[in-house]
């Protein structure tokens, strides 16, 4: 039998090289589908969909972040604080992305400013649900 698998034209790998690399992957397999904590996960997203409709009222001014477990978005990163330039009284709905997207008709309801070098301060749309209350 040859000891020698070829991985590339120009590489051999010994099948002492190849048993010892399947073995690696097949731990690391293992543990991604190990038993996984289950209660623990539904509590937690007990947590974040309590958190996620626990809705403050916000207004023009506040100093608001994202709610832990509930960011999205790219910005603003956890904790950076950003600014509420308004609250919008009719939701606006994102109409490019479709159902297999995690925006699919996410109401946009809250735009915020979020500074952006020393000068510039960039208007974004959020979904409310998604922030606490910082600062008034």
């Amino acid at each position: 039998m040859n000891s020698e698998i070829i991985t590339s034209p120009k590489e051999k790998l010994s099948q002492a090289d190849y048993e010892a690399l399947l073995e690696r992957v097949t731990k690391v397999l293992q543990k991604k589908t190990a038993a996984k904590d289950y209660p623990a996960q539904i509590q937690r997203l007990k947590e974040l969909n309590q958190s996620f409709w626990t809705k403050s009222e916000f207004k023009r001014g506040d100093i608001v972040s994202w709610k832990d477990g509930l960011k999205n978005r790219n910005s603003p990163e956890y904790d950076e604080p950003v600014i509420v330039v308004d609250v919008l009284a009719e939701p606006v709905f994102d109409l490019k992305d479709d159902s297999g997207s995690g925006y699919f008709r996410e109401p946009l309801d809250l735009i915020l400013a979020l500074p952006r070098g020393d000068v510039e301060f960039t208007l974004f749309y959020y979904d409310s649900r998604r922030f606490k209350l910082v600062e008034r």
